[in-house]
């Protein structure tokens, strides 16, 4: 990677399991220029890169950050659940990669990359266990099975027996993992020059959600909260794929076929709050299929070329209940449990995809590389969907008050569709890159690149309250220009990354809120981006390592949504000048590992530090703030030189920093967030069979 003019950040299988990287925000804190949310159910993630992303969390959409698990891209981001085991590599691309990784990839990409099978047997289970009585555990069997044939089998189990989380209403345990994965991979080599890699997987989540903190509620904290109900999820994933490669004397040609499913059933409790102000339901089915052909020059020559046509297709079915019957109670002084129903959404989509793509490198001299790539896009994505107001203010006739329902504080008849949409839109964009590195010695590359991006339409899937809400949201582009160099110094010990970037976006695709307080997805014509990144890894001796990077970024909204992107609605706060979401101004993250031979064992230790900004969740909105965050993590372990065992023990959030790190407003106006995991003391066990 530090050949190659590109912002990227990597991490090997080993540093990622020391690192304690099981779930897409642990990249992110190593990672500058990253940032990671899971949603409010703590299942599906999204990401923004430089400021590039998004704020829905809905199954229907996907982050400008494309995320490609095993050469697979995922369309939507459920589908990176159960993935994060038994990993090789992942790399964290900066920057829009409108060639390769084109699909929805305006801020960057992520790519995790599962561990191959192997000809030679090898085993190995892995076990942790914290005092936050979570219990994991990790087993792997490889090696192979007929001639030319090898298969590689990985489970991940996570269980937890005692909650981080109690109500204070009943006891009940909350923040509570259960969750399985597995993998299985076989790779056949059916002639010298053609190999064949199937891979099955899936993952099922059982586990009881965490819980907001609602600062209307003095008597709650980080491990103390107040409920509705039990948020309780109920996940499945499954999917497979197969990738194939026939070599010939000019190019290789490359095959990826796959298929996903992902089921959930979820209940969130959003609010913080006993009361049903705005728990919902957001239960939706999504599937992917996908092909691509790809043909990858073999020459030794001065040009080398990529080339590739790809076509998917997504489907995705949602139902959601959005519970506001204490909502209603009180914004009608009616007594507690008057009301009953909800604001009921039902969505089908289904979007189809259409890709082809060129990527070229010419060596111009020995010093001087011009890259190129072009890449065409066309999606169609047909919507249908409605929201009815199925509240019912008083079902009982407790009230003299003749109202039937309320829609986002408007009364309405029980019954009334709020919003409903049915129809079909089409995009293509032609997007590209432009590179030239100059690489003046063997140490030293200076790099400087012009890349365009793009993400296509889509539709909000989830509760709105006014016409228009559920319109479709048009495709968003951007172009970024990007200065960098890597720098091998101090004796070939020390390698320097920095880049300086300046992004131009248009039309992107946020979450806005409404003069009601509802929310929906809408246009913002132009934003701007400015920022730097540096990453070092040193070894100054042959037992210390030590890792740091750093970013800062600069957004600012320059054009707020017109009459076009507004679609008759009316914004609660203006947004132009904001900065956007999810774009904290300064990360930085600091490493070192030491190591010490102590006969035939070695005596590893590892201290780690990450610190992030604050930022906000949403645009233009100060209740929306995830408050600055940092978190210091330490390790010590024993390990066997031959590689057949390993103990170490851990800590994790060791000062026990409790920071809102993702917050937003409830419906009365109170500020709602999710904090830190709370200081954490671990051991784990490794043990090797060859």
């Amino acid at each position: 990677m530090n050949d190659i003019g590109v912002a990227v950040s990597a991490f090997t299988g080993d540093q990622a399991e020391r690192l304690g990287m099981s779930t897409a925000k642990d990249i992110a804190m190593q990672t500058p220029g990253l940032n990671t949310a899971n949603a409010v159910s703590g299942g599906a993630p999204v990401f923004a890169i430089r400021g590039v992303g998004l704020e829905d969390f809905n199954l229907n959409n996907s982050s400008g950050v494309g995320v490609y698990v095993d050469d697979v891209y995922a369309s939507s981001p459920a589908f990176l659940n159960g993935q994060m085991f038994d990993v090789e590599r992942i790399e964290v691309l900066k920057g829009p990669q409108g060639t390769l990784y084109g699909r929805n990839t305006t801020g960057g990409a992520i790519t995790v990359v599962s561990r191959k099978p192997t000809e030679d047997f090898e085993a190995s289970i892995s076990t942790s266990y914290d005092s936050l009585s979570r219990v994991e555990t990790t087993g792997v069997v490889s090696g192979a099975v007929a001639d030319n044939v090898q298969g590689r089998i990985a489970v991940n189990v996570i269980d937890q027996n005692k909650g981080i989380q109690k109500d204070i209403h009943t006891g009940q345990d909350l923040q509570k993992d259960e969750k399985q994965s597995f993998r299985a991979l076989l790779a056949w080599q059916p002639t010298d020059n053609s190999d064949i890699l199937f891979n099955i997987h899936g993952s099922n989540d059982d586990s009881i959600s965490e819980s907001p903190l609602n600062t209307g509620i003095p008597e709650t904290d980080r491990r103390h909260v107040s409920i509705s109900r039990l948020p309780q999820r109920d996940e499945k994933g499954a999917g497979g794929s197969i990738i194939a490669n026939i070599d010939f004397d000019a190019f290789t040609l490359t095959s990826v076929t796959a298929y996903d499913k992902y089921d959930r059933s979820v209940f969130d409790n959003v609010d913080g709050d006993v009361l049903e102000l705005n728990d919902n339901t957001p239960d939706a089915q999504v599937n992917q299929t996908s092909q691509e052909f790809r043909l990858t020059s073999n020459s030794d020559g001065n040009l080398s070329w990529i080339a590739g046509l790809t076509a998917s297709q997504e489907e995705y079915s949602g139902a959601t209940a959005v519970l506001l019957r204490n909502t209603v109670d009180l914004f009608v002084g009616a007594p507690l449990g008057t009301a009953s129903g909800a604001i009921d959404t039902a969505s089908e989509q289904r979007t189809q995809s259409l890709g082809a793509y060129l990527h070229t490198e010419t060596q111009l001299s020995d010093e001087f590389k011009l890259t190129a790539g072009v890449r065409y896009s066309d999606d169609k994505i047909d919507y249908e969907g409605s929201v009815t107001d199925n509240t019912d203010i008083d079902p009982h006739n407790i009230l003299d008050a003749g109202l039937s329902g309320i829609g986002a504080f408007a009364f309405a008849p029980t019954g009334t569709v709020l919003d409903s949409v049915s129809e079909s839109n089409r995009s293509d964009n032609v997007s590209g890159r432009l590179a030239l590195d100059y690489t003046p010695t063997d140490n030293l590359l200076l790099y400087t690149s012009v890349a365009s991006g793009y993400k296509g339409g889509r539709h909000y899937g989830f509760a709105v309250t006014q016409p228009g809400a559920l319109g479709y949201v048009d495709d968003e582009e951007l172009i970024s220009y990007e200065l960098g160099i890597k720098a091998t110094l101090l004796d070939n010990t020390m390698q320097l990354n920095a880049a300086t970037f300046h992004t131009d976006y248009k039309n992107r695709q946020s979450l806005v809120v409404l003069d009601d307080l509802s929310q929906t997805l809408m246009n913002v014509p132009e934003s701007e981006m400015s920022g730097a990144e540096i990453d070092i890894t040193w070894r100054p001796t042959e037992r210390l390592d030590i890792f740091a990077g750093a970013s800062y970024l600069d957004t600012e909204i320059t054009k707020g949504p017109g009459t076009k992107e507004r679609r008759g609605l009316t914004l609660f706060e203006p947004i132009a000048g904001s900065k956007l979401p999810q774009s904290p101004k300064w990360q930085y993250n600091a490493m070192a590992t030491y190591t010490i031979p102590l006969g035939d064992r070695d005596l590893f230790t590892q201290l780690d530090y990450a610190w992030e900004d604050q930022s906000f969740s949403q645009l233009a909105d100060p209740k929306a703030l995830n408050e600055s965050h940092g978190s210091l993590n330490g390790r010590i372990g024993l390990a066997d030189q031959a590689g057949v065992w390993e103990v170490a023990l851990w800590g994790r959030n060791l000062t026990d920093e409790d920071a809102k790190i993702y917050g937003f407003p409830d419906f009365l106006g109170r500020q709602v967030g999710y904090s830190q995991e709370p200081r954490s003391f671990g051991i784990t066990a490794k043990y090797y069979f060859f």
